[in-house]
């Protein structure tokens, strides 16, 4: 209807907000952009498993954060420069 309320910004949307920016990079604006992309499409592939849909992008907000810190953005830059 165009309109937000409070109970729209619950506390569960909030941290999917913010662990796409995560997840997309924080060195660039293309980066919470692809962590957008890259969220949606984990959402997306483990929604039938219920409420494991926060476990795993947990778990795979640790492993970007341990082996690519600098986001999805930030690999695919990297890995678009070294193959030209």
């Amino acid at each position: 209807r165009g309109r937000a309320s409070a109970a729209d910004f619950s506390f569960g949307t909030s941290i999917d907000g913010l662990a796409m920016v995560l997840l997309g990079g924080v060195q660039s604006m293309s980066g919470p952009i692809a962590g957008a992309f890259a969220g949606t499409a984990l959402r997306t592939a483990v929604q039938s498993a219920g409420q494991a849909w926060h476990l795993t992008l947990g778990v795979v907000l640790i492993a970007v954060a341990l082996w690519v810190p600098q986001g999805v953005a930030g690999a695919t830059l990297r890995f678009w420069c070294r193959a030209l």
